[in-house]
């Protein structure tokens, strides 16, 4: 692995977390730089997880990175009350206005942990059923939030000021990503989001997913991105506290969902990879493909990155070879999608039979004015880099071996 020392000790404090063992004495290992993992606990967003462990560690190897991390902690901490503050008070003000909602992701993820606040979010995603956006800018900037115009398709972004960012989504999964077989279901499927068995007790508005059907969810999320610009470690953790919680789940249920998605190799080796990483005492010793699986989102950060993004491109999820896919990728990055599209130019939401005439120009233009674009998409990856990343898919259960 990358940085093994770092990772090594990252996973041990971690583990310690969420096991509460937060007397746990962990080796500072010989080699370990201090800059090194406190980048590693800030790019995965894990400080609030982890500095509780942290902060009772012995030995003045540990002196500097207490010391760093100490004013993060604090304000990581602050931010997280008032999260919770502010999104308890929105959500009961969609009961109040007779808005039917959802709230998915990381505001139900939470509540797996030992203390919600242990793990960060860096917004709140609603899914509302009759969603109107004329209806609810007005409705959220009535309540002192920004509406986000540089957000389109998916969702509809908000902020408040200092921390608050919501997302109001028609449908709880972007199916935009999906192939045609898995997002039909998925669109069948989410048609029960708002079954009256779903709504939170003494409520009338706000619902949660059943359990089975929030796990498989939570998947097809970490896919998404694993297989989108990159994912950080924390979702391993997820994938772990939730599977501590020992609920009375239906297990046929979450296989059926999870062949149906094509997904029951991926959930496999993330669950065993995220056991790995997390049961037991000490620094976890982890087989090739672990290894493999958590050197790749240690490396691309809790949001990914540009450099795992542009390999991903190429990748597509594995299919074919890199002879094949690369000019593929070229013709993506000179001519996009409709999306991306209507994204830069606005227009289109009100034209969009125009579409074919802004695809002839950027045609034109990159002939006659661009032709470094071609070049710039050729130079995007490597094969050295899209076999790599092959092997990270196959370590996943992204592909089959």
């Amino acid at each position: 692995m990358k940085h093994l020392n770092e990772t090594g000790l990252l996973l041990a404090l971690m583990r310690a977390a969420l096991h509460q063992d937060w007397q746990a004495q962990l080796p500072w290992p010989a080699g370990c730089s201090t800059q090194k993992l406190e980048d590693l606990i800030l790019r995965q967003s894990l400080v609030r997880m982890i500095y509780p462990v942290l902060k009772n560690q012995k030995g003045a190897a540990w002196a500097p990175l207490q010391q760093s991390m100490k004013r993060p902690y604090e304000k990581m901490i602050q931010l997280g009350v008032m999260q919770e503050y502010e999104i308890q008070a929105l959500l009961d003000s969609f009961e109040q206005e007779g808005i039917d909602c959802m709230p998915i992701k990381g505001w139900i993820t939470r509540t797996f942990y030992p203390d919600p606040l242990m793990r960060s979010m860096a917004d709140l995603d609603v899914v509302i059923r009759q969603m109107d956006s004329g209806r609810m800018r007005t409705w959220m900037e009535a309540r002192d939030y920004v509406y986000d115009d540089t957000e389109k398709g998916f969702h509809d972004g908000y902020w408040k000021l200092p921390f608050m960012y919501v997302e109001l989504h028609q449908c709880a999964t972007d199916r935009r990503s999906l192939p045609a077989d898995e997002a039909a279901w998925v669109e069948q499927k989410e048609q029960g989001l708002w079954d009256p068995e779903n709504l939170l007790p003494g409520k009338k508005h706000i619902y949660r997913m059943g359990m089975e059907d929030f796990y498989v969810h939570s998947l097809l999320h970490f896919r998404k991105h694993f297989t989108g610009s990159g994912v950080g470690i924390r979702f391993l953790a997820d994938i772990y506290v939730f599977r501590q919680q020992r609920l009375p789940l239906d297990a046929a249920r979450i296989r059926s969902q999870l062949e149906a998605v094509h997904m029951t190799a991926f959930a496999r080796q993330m669950e065993r990879v995220a056991n790995a990483c997390f049961d037991g005492t000490g620094t976890p010793a982890l087989d090739r493909d672990a290894a493999l699986v958590v050197d790749y989102l240690v490396s691309a950060g809790v949001h990914g990155g540009r450099e795992v993004q542009r390999a991903l491109q190429v990748q597509q999820r594995g299919q074919g070879t890199y002879l094949h896919n690369m000019p593929r990728e070229m013709l993506r990055q000179c001519f996009p999608s409709a999306e991306v599209l209507h994204k830069r130019y606005p227009r289109l939401e009100k034209a969009p039979w125009l579409l074919p005439a802004y695809w002839a120009v950027r045609a034109v233009r990159i002939v006659a004015q661009e032709r470094y674009k071609i070049g710039q998409a050729r130079r995007s990856s490597s094969k050295k880099a899209y076999d790599q990343l092959r092997e990270v898919y196959l370590a996943a259960g992204v592909l089959e071996k």
